[in-house]
């Protein structure tokens, strides 16, 4: 039927005869009935439009009109520079706010390993050797928590 003539754009449309050409143009009765049809169908909207129009015609006349901003603001930000995949994160959080729910101060503190309290550290740590001389089923491992950040992979925190 038709087809591409390369990267031109141009459609070859050498096998369309003319005829069938115009069984797809509208002649002027049908472009008549057409837009009748359609007009009718979306009166309301064209009506609300219409309204609307109007309105801010008299708003602007009385000097009341106020423009709606716009959801960009149209301001490029620059690229977040940090040190640290947690850094990162917390300056696009702060960037970005993305929920007022959000504590973003208790974010902050989430990279800071807490000072270690007293009875905590009255207590000797537990040694990584076995108590017995190998390593079985009931040798007793010693498993430092790792310090907890924004950029620490949940696949090591292991199960609840």
């Amino acid at each position: 039927m038709y087809k591409d003539a390369g990267d031109s754009g141009e459609l070859d449309l050498s096998g369309i005869d003319d005829g069938e050409i115009e069984r797809y143009l509208l002649d002027d009765n049908e472009i008549k009935i057409k837009t009748a049809v359609w007009m009718a169908e979306n009166s309301d909207y064209l009506k609300e439009q219409k309204e609307k129009e109007a309105k801010i015609a008299l708003e602007k006349e009385l000097g009341i009109y106020k423009e709606k901003k716009t959801r960009a603001s149209g301001k490029k930000r620059g690229p977040i520079r940090a040190r640290t995949a947690d850094e990162a994160i917390e300056k696009m959080l702060e960037r970005k706010k993305i929920s007022s729910k959000i504590n973003y101060d208790v974010l902050k503190d989430l990279n800071v390993r807490p000072p270690a309290s007293p009875a905590h550290s009255a207590t000797p740590p537990r040694s990584a050797t076995p108590t017995r001389g190998f390593a079985g089923r009931n040798a007793v491992r010693s498993h430092a928590p790792a310090p907890l950040s924004l950029g620490t992979p949940l696949s090591s925190l292991g199960k609840r």
